[in-house]
């Protein structure tokens, strides 16, 4: 498969993760378990300094969840890009690839040891197609890595 599928797959898979995890962030305080509730509430209530600002639990859960959610945004439209620039760069997307890939086996791994299978299946899925456009993408006429 060329590298500009694999990575418009790539893409959509992300958009698939970023979906759940958006939904997943929109609906986490809907649950009915009443132990569930406590501990949200627990989240939200507890106050403490954090640089001259009060701040909960809850505020650095919301925070971190939506920047999860944004990246994985952003990685979706990277992902967009580089497989419209692989086949007259394919040096430079196999180069930018690699950090890439090193963040989506870490989510891997920390989806994997403390979420749920869901999103670690999806990461692990995005990871197998950056590693399959790497490894096309060194197939390429015009592969150089230069400078």
């Amino acid at each position: 498969m060329k590298p500009k599928v694999l990575l418009r797959i790539a893409a959509f898979v992300t958009l698939l993760y970023a979906a759940g995890h958006l939904t997943g962030h929109l609906t986490r305080k809907e649950t009915t378990d009443p132990v569930g509730k406590e501990v949200i509430r627990q989240m939200e209530q507890y106050k403490f300094n954090v640089s001259g600002s009060l701040r909960s639990w809850d505020n650095f859960y919301e925070a971190l969840s939506l920047d999860s959610a944004l990246f994985l945004g952003v990685f979706v439209i990277l992902f967009w890009i580089l497989s419209g620039i692989a086949v007259k760069h394919p040096g430079i997307v196999y180069r930018l690839l690699w950090p890439v890939l090193i963040c989506f086996i870490g989510f891997t791994i920390t989806h994997y040891l403390y979420v749920f299978m869901i999103p670690t299946i999806l990461s692990l899925v995005v990871c197998v197609l950056i590693v399959a456009a790497l490894v096309q993408l060194r197939r390429q006429p015009g592969y150089a890595l230069k400078g």
